[in-house]
């Protein structure tokens, strides 16, 4: 792989713009391409037409599954030409087994309707990767580009049904006014052997005319994958900066061979290109013609403009005509009218078979419709901006840090128990039950949404700065724990006892609409 020939810009591009690269490429080696593909595509659609006279659909179809086919040769092509060697069709024929060969089975069985078909190829033909190891690599490719595939196939399906229809349009209007066919009329009721295999044929020649353009694109994101991963453009930098750093070392000769040269006299060759004088060549011509005078001239003008005239004022001129409907629908419509209701029967059902897959449509699309706005109302409830947002209840916990806060837990004179505690010697269970009672008040009675793996600072953060009073005790009761169970300090006769008096008178006040507890028994 040679990327100093390379013909394109080595640069990382989104996948848009590697499809309009990839049109670009298709324009430059659009006739090789296209007699490439066609080598293998003629003979194809021959032998259907051979093989199946009465059967043109079928044949049109055969024709159409084996693209896969065709499209190999025309990459092998663009693999070579991109980098500055262009084969011939001649030579690229000679590697028609190399090309078409890897992978058929399944490029024609499971793989035939795959939408990113024209980026998958080149794995598959030009790398010659296989089972697994193509799997892997179009992991790494396709995330990034797998979208742009899928549209690059269903812009060329349509395209390839737009063709169709232009070329039989096409056809109809090349057909002289003076043969008097009625070409609508004869779509419309029914069809003949000659007419699918001329629809046959303009189908075969959309398809050729849209598979180079779609086989260049594919290979387009294909290369700006490549490009993107093994960074083609940092190396071909870095072969920049060498090559001119060849050049420098090259200077002092090449001043040399200046200097010498300058030492020469040049001379500088002008070469006149006077204007020519058009009232001195108009004397002349008269001196020469004398019949060409300007009397002369001012009549024959003059009759000139009279004869133009006169054309102008005729009958031709002043013809206006006024049609609401495009000429081949209106000679549609004059033509039904003289005619038996039969004839226009398909036309009806077809008229009939658009409107019922219209209405489906239009019904899917006021579902998804539907649907979508549920989904978006429900987003927003979610985040708040329609209402509260929907909250799910969350358990609560039963543990804290190991320490239990359960009601159950706890007894019913917390600071009586905890003054025993303390009395007995037993200062650092005293602290502990009240923190206990502390945390379960304010998970059963204030409502603070606390966990197993909260530590005593994640506690103190998430009471709310509401609760004042509560809030500056539970955060004093915090200090004096964390003193207490890991520095083994406690606190004075003074702190507990102050400790022991707020605890009961904070914690056991109607706040937040919670009653006291005295009230409630």
């Amino acid at each position: 792989m040679n990327l100093e020939g390379l013909q394109i810009v080595a640069r990382p591009r989104n996948h848009w713009e590697a499809l309009d690269l990839g049109l670009l490429i298709a324009r430059r080696w659009y006739r090789l391409l296209l007699t490439s593909w066609l080598c293998f595509a003629v003979p194809v659609f021959a032998a259907c037409w051979m093989l199946l006279p009465a059967s043109p659909g079928l044949a049109i179809f055969i024709v159409w599954w084996l693209k896969p086919v065709y499209e190999r040769l025309p990459l092998k092509i663009l693999s070579s030409a991109i980098f500055g060697s262009v084969p011939t069709v001649k030579g690229a024929l000679r590697e028609t087994r190399k090309c078409v060969s890897p992978g058929i089975l399944s490029a024609l069985t499971f793989r035939r309707l795959s939408p990113n078909r024209s980026f998958a190829a080149p794995v598959l033909v030009l790398e010659g990767l296989q089972g697994e190891v193509r799997r892997k690599r179009l992991l790494i490719l396709q995330p990034k580009a797998g979208s742009a595939a899928f549209w690059l196939t269903l812009l060329g399906l349509h395209i390839e049904a737009f063709l169709v229809f232009g070329l039989i349009v096409g056809v109809y209007l090349f057909i002289p006014a003076e043969l008097e066919i009625d070409w609508w009329s004869t779509m419309v009721s029914g069809s003949s052997g000659e007419q699918d295999w001329l629809i046959s044929v303009l189908m075969f020649m959309a398809m050729a005319a849209v598979a180079p353009v779609y086989v260049s694109a594919g290979f387009a994101l294909y290369l700006n994958r490549r490009i993107e991963l093994e960074a083609w453009d940092i190396e071909l930098g870095f072969k920049r900066l060498a090559q001119r750093a060849l050049t420098s070392l090259m200077v002092v000769p090449m001043f040399g061979v200046l200097c010498l040269i300058s030492s020469f006299d040049t001379h500088a060759i002008v070469v006149a290109d006077p204007e020519t004088d058009l009232t001195s060549a108009y004397e002349e011509i008269l001196r020469d013609h004398p019949e060409f005078d300007s009397n002369t001239l001012s009549v024959a003008r003059q009759e000139s403009r009279t004869t133009i005239e006169a054309v102008l004022e005729g009958a031709d001129f002043h013809n206006e005509t006024t049609s609401r409907f495009p000429k081949f629908l209106e000679d549609f419509f004059e033509s039904a009218e003289n005619q038996p209701d039969q004839q226009v029967e398909g036309l009806l059902d077809f008229i009939r078979f658009v409107a019922s897959v219209a209405e489906v449509l239009l019904w899917a699309s006021v579902a998804i419709v539907v649907l979508w706005i549920a989904h978006r109302v429900r987003l927003l409830e979610k985040i708040g901006l329609l209402g509260r947002p929907r909250q799910k209840p969350k358990d609560r916990p039963t543990e804290i840090m190991g320490l239990s806060v359960e009601k159950s837990s706890l007894p019913e004179d917390v600071m009586g128990s905890a003054r025993g505690e303390w009395q007995s010697g037993a200062c650092r269970n005293a602290i502990s039950l009240i923190y206990r009672a502390s945390l379960s008040a304010l998970i059963h009675e204030f409502h603070c949404e606390f966990s197993e793996g909260d530590t005593e600072g994640d506690c103190q953060r998430k009471v709310p700065r509401s609760l004042d009073e509560v809030a500056v005790l539970f955060s004093t009761l915090t200090r004096i724990w964390l003193l207490a169970a890991y520095a083994h300090q406690m606190p004075t006769e003074e702190e507990f006892t102050r400790l022991c008096d707020e605890w009961p008178r904070v914690f056991n006040t109607g706040r937040v609409g919670i009653p006291n507890r005295a009230e409630t028994s």
